[in-house]
């Protein structure tokens, strides 16, 4: 628990790391950053660590997991292993559906079969014992599947503990580049067409 107002101070937020510029890295370069914090991660989730405090002096042991990955679609995209909204099979990290079914009846009353946590890990470790890139590259194609580090932690769901933050959700308009349709009257009104 946190009070509100004291949320975002300095001494409250902890800069895990800072990717080198000048320009964003790639999903796999991004992995190579990853694997530093999932390692510490595990450790401190299998092991723990002993944390004394003034209400346990003699120490109290303390395990510690990750909850949630939230940033803007793209890194989400880079983080978690999945395509982006611009790949033909795999446009979505939540659900299965394709992008010549994005507009149908099915999609838009939500009931396209949804992405599996389980499923998603295994296609990325798939993934990860491939051995050229060429190899790789068709299996993104297929699958919309990358390699992410943070399959290696177990607790961790990649599909539902993904988040896309408020503000590229709401405020940068990815929720309207998701949904790009409007249904009123039965009558499809194209409201936005992508970038």
């Amino acid at each position: 628990m946190f009070c509100l107002w004291t949320s975002y101070h300095a001494e409250n937020l902890l800069v895990v790391f800072m990717t080198p510029g000048p320009q964003e890295p790639t999903g796999s370069q991004l992995q190579n950053y990853l694997k530093f914090i999932v390692d510490d991660l595990l450790k401190l989730y299998q092991e723990g660590i002993v944390c004394h405090t003034p209400g346990h002096l003699e120490g109290h042991q303390v395990h510690v997991v990750l909850l949630g990955v939230i940033c803007d679609h793209l890194a989400m995209c880079k983080m978690c292993g999945f395509a982006d909204h611009g790949h033909n099979e795999a446009l979505c990290s939540k659900c299965k559906v394709m992008e010549q079914d994005l507009f149908s009846d099915e999609s838009l009353c939500n009931e396209i079969e949804e992405q599996n946590g389980a499923e998603h890990r295994q296609q990325c470790f798939e993934e990860k014992e491939l051995q050229s890139n060429n190899d790789r590259k068709a299996y993104f194609e297929h699958y919309g599947v990358q390699w992410t580090e943070l399959a290696w932690l177990p607790y961790f769901d990649l599909v539902w503990h993904t988040i896309i933050d408020p503000m590229h959700n709401l405020l940068l308009s990815d929720f309207v580049l998701l949904s790009t349709v409007l249904w009123y009257g039965g009558v499809q009104i194209l409201l936005y067409s992508g970038k």
